[in-house]
């Protein structure tokens, strides 16, 4: 997603930036940034922490996208202007 926008600074800013983000926010709470530590090697787990994981992840990735001024709620009713 930080790659469609502006692929050299995703590659050398904007990507580094939620990965780390990423093992501080769960590599910390789990143990580890893989699926089966942040499961805890039970796939019960899965339906209540995998949503979480993928939503939270969004919203960090488009905040990174606005801290370097791309503006998606911009874009989103630019396009709704244009349909």
């Amino acid at each position: 997603m930080l790659q469609l926008f502006d692929p050299e600074t995703a590659a050398t800013e904007m990507i580094p930036e939620l990965a780390e983000w990423f093992k501080e926010t769960y590599g910390e709470a789990y143990g580890g940034v893989n699926c089966d530590d942040i499961l805890e090697r039970n796939l019960a787990n899965k339906a209540m922490r995998c949503p979480a994981v993928v939503e939270s992840t969004y919203v960090k990735a488009r905040e990174i996208l606005e801290d370097f001024g791309f503006d998606l709620y911009g874009l989103l009713d630019e396009t709704e202007d244009v349909g």
